[in-house]
């Protein structure tokens, strides 16, 4: 079967079994009370496991009114690439599909750096502060 032009152009990640990245674990980062996140609703603090199995779990402040469990991810090296956020009325109304960010992580703190994303919502989850590492 043809994959549609719509599916080819969403560039959506499919959970996948992947090797161990590091990244794996449990997450909590408390993201600040400003204008921008006001305004995509996404302040306040996000608790984000990465399973071994691709998928990311997701536990939003009760202010965020989109979708918050099952979305994917992938890591190739210090490169992640997800598409987190994405549901009608998120990033895919826009067309923003996956976003790409470096990663690092030591023993307490994992820090992403924008690569590319033209979602607003999940760039303020994903850049520009501290992740604190539960597990």
């Amino acid at each position: 079967m043809i994959p549609s032009v719509v599916d080819t152009v969403r560039q959506r990640i499919e959970p996948v079994v992947q090797q161990p990245s590091g990244l794996e674990g449990t997450y909590v980062v408390d993201l600040a009370d400003s204008a921008e996140n006001r305004r995509t609703r996404v302040g306040g603090r996000w608790v984000v496991t990465f399973r071994p199995d691709g998928v990311m779990e997701i536990t939003a402040p009760d202010t965020y009114p989109h979708p918050r469990t099952g979305q994917a991810y992938r890591v190739d090296g210090d490169e992640l690439r997800t598409d987190a956020l994405v549901d009608s009325a998120g990033c895919q109304a826009a067309g923003m599909f996956v976003g790409t960010y470096r990663w690092a992580r030591n023993d307490t703190i994992l820090r992403f750096v924008l690569v590319s994303d033209s979602c607003p919502a999940r760039v303020a989850l994903f850049s520009g502060q501290d992740w604190e590492v539960v597990s």
